[in-house]
């Protein structure tokens, strides 16, 4: 699946992404959410999730050193961001 924003404004900006997971099990779908300084710029629809964990994929930020998010060919790993990444925040909802 696929969520895309508008393009991103130059200097120093707040994204960030929530999931609504339409609960009622493992592995259901929801909607993301994309905000580029508290404005809504983008939302798609996952129809699916992964019901459990497997395989070793890491957690990275700032480049992806594993498996490409994206598998149409757009980028290439490491693709790694030439920006500078002030903080990153992860919050799991229950």
């Amino acid at each position: 699946y696929k969520v895309e924003s508008t393009a991103l404004p130059t200097g120093k900006v707040q994204l960030r992404m929530d999931f609504k997971y339409d609960g009622g099990g493992a592995g259901k779908g929801g909607t993301a959410t994309l905000t580029v300084n508290g404005k809504q710029v983008g939302e798609g629809r996952i129809e699916k999730t992964i019901p459990a964990r497997f395989g070793m994929d890491t957690f990275d930020i700032g480049m992806d050193l594993n498996a490409a998010v994206a598998r149409d060919g757009v980028y290439k790993t490491p693709y790694k961001f030439t920006g500078t990444i002030d903080k990153a925040t992860v919050e799991l909802a229950t």
